[in-house]
């Protein structure tokens, strides 16, 4: 009569959790920059603006808690 429920696919820990959300605040005089950033993920082949903002993220922290000099 119904279909069986589906099977969601967990890891070990039997959490469903893996990642996190966060809200990037953007102000109204910077409004094009998501615009910007659009461009720029299209442009560098990222897929989304998070893969672009982590990967930045990391180049940063690397350049200034390990200094490779990648400023």
């Amino acid at each position: 009569m119904y279909a069986p429920p589906k099977t969601v696919k967990r890891n070990r820990s039997r959490r469903d959790d893996y990642g996190k959300n966060v809200c990037l605040s953007v102000p109204y005089h910077k409004l094009n920059w998501i615009e910007r950033m659009d461009q720029l993920v299209a442009q560098e082949g990222w897929e989304s603006r998070s893969q672009m903002l982590l990967a930045l993220f990391d180049k940063r922290y690397r350049a200034v808690f390990y200094g490779n000099g990648d400023d």
